[in-house]
C-alpha cells in the first residue's frame, strides 16, 4: 500500500505526466539497431555492415564506406503540448565502435526544433572512437516549445578508404524532470517504504 501511495503521489506531481504518457520513457527511434537496412533514417553515405567487428547486438550496424564524412539522422515528432524549459529531458545515445587501430571517429548530436522548424538548440556527446563497442549516453533538457528532435550520428574518416566509425542500438527517449518538491516527497516516501515495522 505504501508503494502504491508513493507511486500515485509521484504521478500526480510530475508536470505533464498524463499529457505526455504516450511518448515518455520509450525509445522513439525507428529501426534503432539498423536491422532493417537504413529504413527510417536519412543517410548521407551510410550503409549496413554485419562483421569485423560483430554487431553490438542483432545482425548489423551502420558505417560509411568510401567517404571522408558521413551522417545518418532521424527526425522525431513530439506531442508534449505546451511546456516550458526544464519540464522534460531527452535521454539519448547509442553503442559506438571503430575498426581496429584506426582513428576514425563519430559523434551523436540532438537538434531541437520548434513548430516552424526553427532551431532552439542542440546537445552533443562529442567525438568518440572506441574499440570494442562502448556505450555513449547523455541527457539534455528540452528547450520550451520543442516540437521535433533530430537525432544525428556524424562520422569523420582520418585513415583508410572507408569511414569506419560505427553505431548500433541507438536510442532517444523523453522523461519528465521532477519538480524540487516532488523530489522531497519521493525521498520521504522512500524512507517510509524502507522503514522496518515495529514489533
Amino acid at each position: 500500500m505504501k508503494h502504491l501511495l508513493l507511486l500515485s503521489l509521484a504521478v500526480l506531481l510530475l508536470p505533464g505526466a498524463a499529457l505526455a504518457g504516450t511518448v515518455l520513457n520509450t525509445n522513439l527511434l525507428v529501426n534503432p539497431g539498423f536491422e532493417d537496412s537504413l529504413n527510417g533514417w536519412v543517410s548521407n553515405g551510410g550503409d549496413n555492415r554485419s562483421n569485423d567487428p560483430a554487431p553490438h547486438s542483432g545482425s548489423s550496424y551502420v558505417f560509411f564506406p568510401s567517404t571522408s564524412t558521413g551522417a545518418v539522422s532521424q527526425t522525431v515528432d513530439l506531442d508534449l503540448g505546451t511546456f516550458t524549459e526544464g519540464d522534460y529531458e531527452a535521454n539519448y545515445g547509442g553503442w559506438q565502435a571503430r575498426w581496429h587501430g584506426q582513428a576514425d571517429a563519430g559523434k551523436i548530436t540532438l537538434y531541437f526544433l520548434d513548430q516552424t522548424g526553427a532551431a532552439l538548440g542542440s546537445d552533443s556527446l562529442g567525438f568518440h572512437s572506441p574499440v570494442p563497442w562502448e556505450l555513449q549516453e547523455g541527457t539534455a533538457v528540452l528547450p520550451g516549445g520543442t516540437e521535433q528532435i533530430i537525432y544525428e550520428f556524424y562520422g569523420v574518416r582520418y585513415e583508410g578508404s572507408n569511414l569506419d566509425s560505427y553505431l548500433d542500438d541507438a536510442f532517444l527517449s523523453i522523461s519528465v524532470v521532477p519538480e524540487p518538491a516532488t523530489l522531497v516527497i519521493l525521498a520521504a516516501g522512500a524512507v517510509i517504504c524502507t522503514r522496518k515495522p515495529r514489533r
